[in-house]
């Protein structure tokens, strides 16, 4: 499959999950839509590890990493967007995520000393700020949407740019395959 359409699925999958957390909010708690989310997730992650033979790694100090990264990338950011989109519509959660990448620049800048901002990297960073409230302008930010909501999708994508800080200061330099990280990501992994 081409790149492009490989992009354009990969944006459809992240992309139906805040519709798909709001359906789910319309009979589930939030925190069960965040259990479902995992378990979801660690059905298709163990059979695929378990096929690929892929044996998760067993260096206490990179559990302890990787435990904090799953909280940061799964438990604590998709309880905000579950808890906010009982207050805000998906869309406009969705728009928040965007700022995902913005996050994670600017806490590299601030975590990582190889990654200070330069006046282009700096620009950059305030471009895309700027775009996202373009985007927001016409959206019920202020006077119609729940602001509070609205600061716990801004506080998940900040736990997002702060776990992707932690993978790559903490288990990318292990030059791990991915399968097994994302599996010891997932709630009890297969062994």
């Amino acid at each position: 499959m081409p790149v492009v359409g490989q992009f354009v699925l990969l944006a459809m999958a992240w992309g139906s999950s805040f519709l798909f957390i709001k359906v789910g909010l319309e009979s589930l708690a939030p925190l069960q839509v965040v259990w479902a989310r995992m378990v979801v997730g660690a059905a298709v992650l163990w059979p695929a590890a378990l096929v690929a033979r892929r044996r998760v790694p067993r260096d206490k100090a990179l559990w302890w990493h990787l435990t904090v990264v799953a909280v940061l990338l799964c438990l604590v950011p998709f309880t905000l967007f579950a808890w906010a989109e009982q207050r805000i519509t998906s869309g406009l959660a969705s728009t928040y995520n965007v700022t995902t990448p913005l996050m994670a620049l600017a806490w590299s800048a601030v975590l990582l000393p190889a990654e200070r901002l330069t006046r282009h990297t700096a620009a950059g960073l305030l471009l895309g700020f700027a775009g996202v409230l373009v985007i927001l302008d016409p959206l019920p930010v202020a006077p119609g949407g729940d602001l509070a909501a609205q600061l716990a999708c801004l506080a998940a994508t900040a736990c997002y740019g702060i776990a992707f800080v932690c993978l790559r200061r903490f288990v990318s330099p292990r030059r791990l395959p991915g399968l097994p990280v994302a599996v010891v990501r997932s709630p009890r992994g297969p062994w």
